[in-house]
């Protein structure tokens, strides 16, 4: 393991990119005025990603986890699956 490995959790040798947030919308651009799901990402999150991405080869693995309040969870849920979403979604819950 690398020592900017050791910086992040790992599943399976995958490196996991993990943002807690308070809400979904959060992650996205609040000045754009698109449907929900074909909303740009915030500047900020996309910089926070491209800047770990960076940090790796190409090759390596990877994947988005995005921690949200249980209440927000299962709304989250239920657009990415009625917007026909064609991935594999891991969203954490957690409770304060």
């Amino acid at each position: 393991m690398t020592e900017i490995e050791e910086h992040y959790n790992t599943e399976n040798g995958t490196i996991l990119i993990e943002m807690r947030l308070r809400t979904v919308m959060q992650i996205f651009n609040s000045l754009d005025p698109s449907p929900f799901h074909e909303k740009d990402l915030d500047p900020d999150a996309e910089a926070y990603i491209s800047e770990i991405v960076q940090d790796f080869p190409l090759a390596q693995p990877m994947k988005i986890v995005i921690h949200l309040p249980c209440k927000e969870r299962v709304g989250v849920i239920r657009i990415l699956f009625d917007g026909g979403y064609p991935c594999t979604c891991l969203i954490g819950c957690y409770t304060n």
